[in-house]
């Protein structure tokens, strides 16, 4: 939420965070919520930290030490260093194994609406290459009734019966530059 966003970008007003010590100390979690870290973490906005899945399950420590510190804060318990008198916590993320990178991918798909670091067609493009003859983002321009071949993956797909009672389909198929949706009549669904 747009929320969260202005208390991160508020607390880097003094610069870039070095590590998550210093955002866990900057940036009062109880302000931007639990939630939202979560899917910051999950987009990649976390990467220059750690691991995302390394950081999901250190995020109660991070919530726990940034919580801590700003009521600490509040109260008025700082040191003259801004830490917390008495208490000097680090966090330490747990050495977890990367993500799948076909997860990641999802994670951003999910909470963004789109892949952001990168598709998971791309190994693909080669041989998709040699055998399309449009990207969806093309198709537009393209002269009506034209013969044309696209290739991607298919995102969604729902079957209907005609009135015949035979079976026919419409799916979203999607590439590098898009989508597009897509009527697969009885004949072509027999096949």
């Amino acid at each position: 939420g747009q929320g969260s966003v202005d208390f991160i970008c508020e607390a880097r007003k003094d610069g870039k965070f070095k590590d998550i010590n210093e955002f866990a100390r900057r940036v009062d979690i109880r302000k931007v919520g639990k939630r939202a870290l979560e899917c910051l973490i999950r987009v990649g906005g976390l990467d220059s930290f750690g691991e995302r899945r390394s950081l999901l399950e250190g995020m109660e420590i991070v919530a726990s030490i940034s919580e801590s510190h700003f009521r600490a804060k509040d109260s008025g318990q700082l040191s003259f260093f801004g830490n917390v008198e008495g208490l000097e916590e680090d966090i330490r993320l747990p050495g977890i194994s990367s993500l799948d990178p076909r997860e990641k991918l999802e994670w951003e798909r999910e909470l963004l609406g789109m892949y952001l670091s990168d598709h998971p067609l791309s190994a693909y493009q080669d041989v998709l290459k040699r055998s399309i003859t449009h990207y969806t983002g093309q198709l537009m321009e393209t002269e009506h009734q034209s013969p044309v071949a696209v290739g991607g993956m298919i995102t969604s797909i729902r079957t209907t019966l005609t009135r015949k009672g035979q079976e026919m389909a419409f799916a979203v198929l999607e590439d590098i530059q898009g989508s597009t949706e897509l009527v697969i009549f009885t004949r072509t669904c027999a096949n």
